[in-house]
């Protein structure tokens, strides 16, 4: 009786495997995201290649002179210093 209850059991497992295993029906599941047009993405790429604000009115910001950057870097370098203390090596 025993045996026959384990083969019932292996059955079940099995077929429950399958299931699980088996590709959802077409349509089901999350609904797929509509490509964008090719119009609206060559419309994307000309406005980047112009310089134009995109739709949020967002601008890149005007880049740094060099002595901005010297201090920008400076800064950086301090902070660093601050986070990660160099170790003193004790003879």
């Amino acid at each position: 009786m025993t045996h026959w209850f384990q083969r019932f059991c292996l059955c079940l497992l099995l077929a429950a495997a399958g299931a699980a295993s088996a590709d959802p029906p077409q349509g089901a599941g999350r609904p797929q995201p509509e490509a964008p047009s090719p119009d609206y993405e060559r419309s994307q790429r000309d406005d980047a290649r112009d310089g134009r604000p995109n739709e949020r009115g967002e601008r890149r910001p005007p880049r740094l002179s060099p002595e901005e950057r010297r201090a920008l870097r400076q800064q950086i370098n301090e902070a660093g210093q601050d986070l990660y203390p160099s170790r003193r090596r004790q003879p």
